[in-house]
């Protein structure tokens, strides 16, 4: 767990407003008799420089990560709380983890939709412990960014805008997509020189410009910053032992293949 990174809770009541029906049903059969969730922060930042991975992609695969820091708050929990039950949530999960971790105090809503903290900014991933245990809520009304639009302005694909975000047009996920390209996203992976993800939105931060480096050992050593064609294996199988322990390989060595072929080579974006 990073240092001075206490779990802040909330009650779900505080929360549904965000979330789905859909969602709300899901959370709500994940643990039975829910009554609120306690949320985290986990600080990723390194001082590692140029690269065509994404800043948050470059250690451990986050999810493996974060899970692991969850179980050792929830054992805590559990001793602290005998009878009240616990599960954890990592990334897919059914709550509004933003905005639960902005109401809970632990920073203030980005115009990118991503949480900045003030000491880490917004280069951390959150983490959910949801819980049948009910005390009182740390709710506290949402607070924004400084609201200067460099995001907007500097979002390359055009994603960000003042009424709100376009996943499709999101440099992120487009390195993300699996199939064929059109050629506007051909032409963003190649301009923008990102092999996976895109940090650009949070790079020309200004509320960025003090963020401590992550102490969390696992984001900061044997870091893969820049991969080249040759480093992806040919077939999937390698690719997957190759790379297990990196969050970019969850979709396969498909996507990035292409992308790095769209750097390096001479690929028009199909597969």
């Amino acid at each position: 767990m990073s240092k001075n990174n206490c779990g802040r809770y909330i009650g779900i009541d505080a929360l549904r407003e965000y979330m789905t029906p859909d969602n709300i049903a899901r959370a709500e059969s994940a643990l039975a008799n829910l009554r609120g969730v306690f949320v985290y922060v986990f600080p990723y930042l390194t001082q590692s420089g140029e690269g065509n991975i994404s800043l948050y992609a470059r250690g451990e695969d986050y999810h493996r990560v974060v899970r692991r820091q969850l179980e050792k708050q929830m054992q805590a929990l559990s001793e602290r709380y005998p009878g009240s039950n616990f599960a954890p949530f990592v990334d897919a999960s059914p709550f509004p983890e933003v905005m639960a971790a902005a109401m809970s105090g632990l920073g203030v809503v980005g115009k990118h939709n991503l949480l900045i903290t003030p000491r880490w900014g917004s280069y951390v991933f959150i983490g959910i412990i949801a819980t049948d245990l009910e005390r009182a809520s740390e709710h506290l009304p949402l607070q924004s960014c400084i609201g200067c639009d460099a995001c907007i302005s500097a979002c390359p694909g055009g994603a960000l805008t003042v009424g709100g975000f376009d996943a499709s047009r999101c440099l992120s996920d487009i390195t993300q997509r699996k199939g064929a390209l059109t050629e506007r996203e051909v032409f963003l992976i190649r301009s923008c020189g990102t092999a996976w993800g895109c940090d650009i939105c949070q790079s020309v931060c200004p509320m960025n410009k003090s963020a401590e480096p992550t102490d969390i050992a696992e984001f900061g050593f044997d870091l893969v910053c820049t991969l080249i064609p040759s480093d992806i294996p040919p077939t999937q199988a390698e690719f997957k032992r190759t790379y297990e322990r990196r969050a970019f390989s969850w979709r396969g060595r498909a996507p990035i293949a292409r992308n790095l072929e769209l750097l390096f080579g001479e690929s028009d974006g199909g597969q």
